[in-house]
């Protein structure tokens, strides 16, 4: 994958679009940030997923269904749905 200066700059730029979208109050579509991912690094989509497991492992992200959303995200959209 790389040096582990290069595997946190492709951490931060998947960080940087999921937070990104969570202040326009949006979800990231997970294919579609797969996509960006490996073009813009020219990687496999095997590296992509594996951030993205290790980044849902450590709790920065939740992926539900096939979007990605930041914890308070979630939590936000989770309180709204039980609301009566």
């Amino acid at each position: 994958m790389g040096t582990q200066y290069t595997r946190r700059h492709k951490i931060n730029w998947i960080m940087v679009r999921v937070r990104a979208a969570a202040s326009q109050e949006k979800a990231v579509i997970e294919e579609k940030l797969i996509g960006e991912f490996c073009i813009a690094h020219a990687s496999k989509r095997e590296t992509a997923r594996e951030i993205l497991k290790s980044l849902e492992s450590a709790g920065l992200i939740i992926r539900v269904e096939s979007m990605i959303l930041t914890p308070e995200q979630y939590d936000l959209e989770k309180n709204l749905k039980s609301k009566p």
